[in-house]
């Protein structure tokens, strides 16, 4: 799980620094690698070395919205309503744009929000370009 503070303009002009909060479990970490051909981390390497800015753009936009989440007084829990917020906010547009101009950062966002497996089951780590 990682927390990101995500800094924005509001619709006035304010600058303004959002808390977010992202993390996958391990069934949507199983998810992601069931749906891609070779699994979830060749396929991210694929479409980071061929520079594919529509299908980076797609993939870390869903990426970023199955992984956002609220932290409260139970812990960490996912809301449509949350999710569907956030995807609307300048926040979400921030976020987007920083992990698509920083292959660094995008791998770092990735890696973060990869749950913890033991060594026999781990996938591997993603690499920056």
């Amino acid at each position: 799980m990682i927390k990101k503070v995500i800094k924005f303009q509001d619709w006035d002009g304010k600058d303004v620094e959002k808390e977010a909060w992202f993390h996958l479990n391990k069934a949507e970490l199983i998810d992601l690698q069931m749906e891609t051909d070779g699994g979830f981390d060749k396929y991210l390497k694929r479409i980071t070395e061929t520079n594919d800015s529509k299908e980076l753009y797609a993939t870390f936009k869903k990426i970023v919205l199955m992984a956002y989440g609220v932290r409260d007084e139970y812990g960490f829990r996912k809301d449509e309503k949350a999710t569907a917020a956030f995807a609307s906010s300048e926040a979400f547009g921030e976020l987007i744009m920083e992990l698509l101009s920083d292959a660094d950062k995008a791998a770092a966002f990735i890696n973060g929000i990869i749950p913890k497996m033991p060594e026999d089951h781990k996938a591997p780590a993603v690499e920056a370009k």
